[in-house]
């Protein structure tokens, strides 16, 4: 008892071909030429698995089906019901087919004759006529339609004068109706339309019956519509198998080339078929029907129990029933009698008027509910016994279907909530049939049955089913220890299928690998304790020896003796390879399989150790790759991760064996040279000498298929000697020189310089003072006046500096890229707005300031800042500042990235606000005139390295007078700055620019000092 395990996946079929049957509902030919992309396309896509098409018709597909020859199936509904009921199919996803270019989930059928026949012209007219369809368990050339007469109050066959039933393809069915050689045709949607699209048919030559029109549906039709064909598994199919055909069924779109090949949009999941169920149980069509019993089975259930006597004496009653009389009193006799008759089967019956009250109950009837006939009889059943649903809410009259059959007079069958005089409820399995009358109907009878022990039973077999069949690999042996039972999971762990393995005994999973000493010992603790569980090696079907953990555990009957043992066991060879991979994880990078960081320090480590103890140097190397986001955005991370593969195979090719290449994350690599020259000026050569074979490698052309990319990377170095190094500076230092390495132009290698440690320490101390005077509020706004053509004032710039309280007055230039970089440049541009809002509006108050404008520089990390519209809003409206006079400039490198967000934001700033817009700089970046005639500005600012040279250099004048002349076609201001000589700004007014900043009209200065009216020049 020493073996059961689990396979990766077990097959159908020993030669690894997936059949999937198809119905054929057209010809044969045709239907493998549809669905052949399918077949390429699950092979393609479930590498493991070859798959193969084979369409059949009706007949043929079921007996495929019976045989086990086929693993999936497509196949009409109804067909699909039968083959669930016998031979367990499910479904596991719906086909949604394809008119044109509209998606449709769902089909029905078509019930047409000649255009020529002028007596056939609405369903009533098909009584007694020749009707052709292809089978009889044909859903859309059968089925449905015989649903649709029946609603009509036509019965088939009995109504008509012959079926003939042509078999597959339907397109026989059209071409005898248009032969004369019947009357009316059944086929389902879509064919008509198919064969007129081939040239086949003039649908002009038709005629539709009963024709319906519904919205999404593009296609002739004559019944009602039901969910499209199920596509199902066979019931031993593995269930990964199921999974992965699922998923790649649910992935094909409407342009993929199976789907165009195929004419479909694709595949749902599995529809509801429940209302097409009823259907087949009302026209007695279902697998399930004789659980479904009711008063019109009578006879084939008596028929079934008792001698014709019996039968003969219902017929009586029915005859009496329906011919004696149609008083109420010779009705309920009636109906008594044929009750009496329905005692011996064990299921409630009793009659309702068309008021619903009850006029005779029979006393397995009673029986069950508990109340006697004197308080049932003549009382509204539904208040009685049918009032609420199963949670307790109210049952409404108009919903309870025995008053609908009585409104309706239609035949209902299902399941419902009966209560006992007691007040419990139970379930039933009910079916109410309407006593039919000339005049109308005279009330229905109803049977019912109690189901609540078969719900019971029903829910423990699922229980145990569920039981059986869970993840772990299960056994059951006799005594002697001869397998009777095996689950779903052994044969998929173990290759065996249930046929192979009952019968033999788990000796037939033995692998070799332990000897027989483990198994006596085994047997010895089994006997013992009744009990064995542990790690066992053993052999699949395909000779594949694999781990287990099995649980062994003996079944002893009343007397004491064993007469069963239970087996369990998992499959641990996942678990066994995941603790490999987890130790993988721990030290390798899984992308590229180099060391990780966690790797790379403990070698560092010993390599810091070794070094000093050798008295030899060792290096580290801090590689970046050059530009890789920009390969990531523009080709894709799949992209990205294959070339940061190759880059590391390059890299392992680069250096010598013992040294150790790493990957810390992104494009960042680690490399760890040891055993170099004692001598530094010979290790530095040395680390030169690996660096440049780096760089030449990483140089040469990446090629992905067609695509080819070429990258650089810049490398930051530093050798050490010393035991006293620690792997946190080494790491530290080699990425400084990495950076100086990309600052002098990529590329390259720079070995550390003990200046950059101090250019990192000065920038941190920096960074800190900055914190430090946002809290204490050390900064200030100094104002540089802006004037017009006659040195008239119109405003001011606003310029930051920071009263350092001990280096005194800073210069923005010294700490505005730091305080972008660190994100201090949001509250420090905060403080900027809020205090040029204020000084707005303490200009406001005084008739010489009111009308002054002041600008602002507002960088790009603050712009985008999501609360920024609200910052200025609230800036605005604290300070009573007058928004029109304040004025935010931003630079034309902002426009490069989002530009459709940079315009929406200004737009709202413009409309939402007032505020005005200046932009700076302009004519320093690369902004299209097609973005910029946009963007809603009221000044464009012309940049100071045109201004300077304008009255000498012949090319800044040309482009200085083509920025105001732009400005003018779009009816922007232009402000030139950075004026600083008469000339320059005569120049500047002789093409038209008339306002001006710059150190001619004044340096900046603080507030209190700035001139109002005329400038001080």
């Amino acid at each position: 008892m020493a073996t059961l395990w689990l396979s990766p996946g077990a097959h159908a079929h020993e030669n690894g071909v997936v059949r999937i049957g198809i119905l054929a509902f057209r010809d044969i030919q045709s239907t493998h030429q549809q669905w052949s992309a399918l077949e390429r396309y699950l092979s393609e896509e479930i590498g493991a698995q070859q798959f193969s098409v084979v369409p059949m018709y009706l007949d043929d597909l079921s007996q495929a089906v019976a045989a086990g020859e086929v693993d999936f199936v497509l196949t009409q509904p109804e067909h699909y019901v039968l083959l669930r009921a016998r031979h367990g199919l499910a479904a596991v996803s719906t086909l949604m087919s394809m008119v044109g270019e509209q998606p449709v989930a769902q089909f029905g059928g078509v019930i047409f004759t000649r255009a020529g026949r002028p007596d056939i012209n609405s369903l009533s007219d098909v009584k007694g006529k020749t009707v052709a369809s292809t089978h009889q368990n044909s859903f859309g050339s059968y089925r449905i339609q015989q649903w649709t007469l029946l609603e009509a109050g036509l019965r088939l066959p009995a109504d008509l004068k012959n079926v003939v039933f042509t078999g597959a393809p339907q397109d026989q069915v059209v071409e005898q109706v248009l032969r004369g050689q019947v009357d009316v045709g059944f086929i389902r949607s879509g064919l008509l339309e198919s064969m007129a699209h081939e040239g086949r048919l003039d649908l002009a030559a038709i005629k539709v019956l009963n024709r319906q029109t519904v919205s999404g549906f593009p296609l002739l039709l004559s019944t009602e519509l039901f969910p499209e064909w199920p596509f199902s598994a066979a019931h031993d199919v593995p269930e990964p198998l199921i999974k992965a055909v699922t998923l790649a069924l649910l992935k094909i779109t409407p342009q993929h080339p199976t789907a165009v090949s195929g004419k479909f949009y694709g595949f749902s999941p599995p529809a509801d078929y429940s209302r097409l169920e009823s259907v087949m149980l009302a026209l007695r069509a279902h697998p399930d029907r004789l659980e479904h019993f009711d008063a019109r089975d009578i006879v084939e259930k008596y028929s079934l129990q008792v001698a014709g006597g019996l039968s003969a004496l219902l017929g009586l009653a029915l005859l009496a029933l329906f011919k004696l009389t149609r008083s109420r009193r010779q009705i309920g006799i009636a109906l008594r009698e044929r009750a009496s008759l329905l005692d011996s089967l064990g299921e409630g019956v009793y009659g309702i008027d068309p008021a619903g009250r009850c006029t005779f109950i029979n006393p397995k009837g009673l029986e069950m509910l508990g109340w006697t006939s004197e308080e049932i009889i003549g009382f509204d059943q539904h208040r009685l016994f049918h009032h609420s649903k199963p949670d307790g809410s109210p049952y409404p009259h108009a919903d309870c279907p025995m008053y609908q059959t009585l409104h309706d007079g239609k035949r209902r069958q299902g399941e419902e909530w009966f209560f006992r005089k007691d007040g419990q409820g139970f379930p039933v399995q009910y079916s109410v049939t309407p006593i039919a009358e000339q005049a109308g109907h005279d009330g229905a009878v109803i049977t019912f049955r109690d189901i609540s022990e078969a719900r019971k039973a029903d829910e423990l077999m699922r229980i145990a089913a569920i039981a059986f069949e869970t993840q772990e690999a299960m056994v059951v042996t006799d005594a002697r220890s001869q397998i009777l039972r095996v689950n779903r999971a052994f044969s998929e762990v173990t290759g065996y299928s249930p046929a192979e393995a009952i019968g033999q005994t788990p000796a037939l999973l033995k692998s070799g690998y332990h000897e027989d000493s483990f198994y006596q010992e085994m047997w010895a603790t089994l006997k013992e304790q009744g009990f064995w569980r542990g790690e066992i090696w053993n052999r699949r079907k395909n000779g594949e020896i694999y781990p287990e953990w099995l649980t062994i555990s003996a079944v002893r009957g009343a007397q004491g003796d064993v007469t069963h043992y239970v087996s369990s066991f998992l499959d641990i060879t996942q678990r066994k390879e995941a603790e490999e991979q987890i130790q993988f994880l721990a030290l390798y990078d899984p992308l590229t399989h180099l060391p990780n960081r966690r790797l790379l320090n403990e070698r560092l480590a010993k390599a810091v150790a070794a070094s000093g103890r050798q008295r030899r140097h060792a290096a580290l190397l801090f590689i970046d790759l050059d530009n890789f986001k920009m390969i990531n955005d523009s080709m894709g991370h799949d992209i990205g991760d294959l070339l940061l593969r190759q880059v590391a195979l390059r890299l392992r090719d680069s250096v010598r064996s013992n040294d150790t290449v790493a990957r810390l994350g992104g494009d960042e690599f680690v490399i760890l040279l040891e055993e170099l020259s004692p001598k530094i000026h010979e290790a530095t050569a040395q680390i030169e000498h690996i660096a440049q074979k780096m760089l030449d490698a990483l140089g040469r052309p990446y090629k992905f298929g067609e695509f080819s990319h070429h990258c650089t990377a810049s490398i930051g170095a530093i050798p050490f000697m010393d035991a006293g190094e620690t792997i946190e500076s080494l790491l530290k230092s080699a990425d400084m020189a990495m950076y100086k390495a990309k600052a002098a132009g990529k590329n390259r290698l720079f070995f550390f310089d003990p200046a950059m440690q101090t250019e990192v320490e000065t920038r941190a101390a920096l960074e800190r003072d900055l914190r430090q005077a946002l809290l204490e509020q050390q900064f200030v706004l100094y104002l540089q006046p802006q004037v017009d053509q006659f040195a008239q004032v119109l405003g001011a710039e606003a310029l930051i500096r920071w009263q350092h309280p001990k280096r005194g007055l800073i210069a923005p230039a010294e700490f505005i890229q730091v305080a972008e970089e660190t994100g201090l440049i949001l509250p420090i541009g905060q403080w900027v707005l809020e205090e040029a809002c204020r000084q707005l509006a303490r200009w406001k108050n005084q008739a010489a300031t009111a009308s002054l404008t002041l600008a602002i520089n507002v960088s790009a990390l603050q712009f985008r800042n999501s609360a920024f519209i609200d910052d200025v809003a609230r800036a605005i409206g604290e300070a009573g500042a007058p928004a029109s006079q304040l004025k935010l400039e931003i630079t034309e490198s902002l426009l490069l990235e989002d530009i459709d967000g940079t315009i929406t934001r200004m737009q709202t700033l413009k409309s939402e606000l007032g505020v005005g817009l200046s932009l700076d700089d302009f004519g320093t970046g690369y902004s299209s005139l097609s973005y910029l005639k946009q963007l809603p500005l009221d000044q464009i600012k012309l940049d100071r390295s045109f201004v300077s040279d304008i009255d000498r250099n012949p090319n800044d004048a040309a482009i200085a007078e083509a920025v105001i002349a732009l400005g003018r076609s779009f009816a922007i201001s232009v402000i030139a700055e950075g004026v600083e000589t008469d000339e320059q700004r005569a120049a500047l007014l002789a093409r038209g620019c008339h306002a001006f900043q710059g150190f001619l009209f004044g340096r900046p200065g603080p507030i209190a000092e700035f001139p109002v009216g005329q400038s001080g020049r």
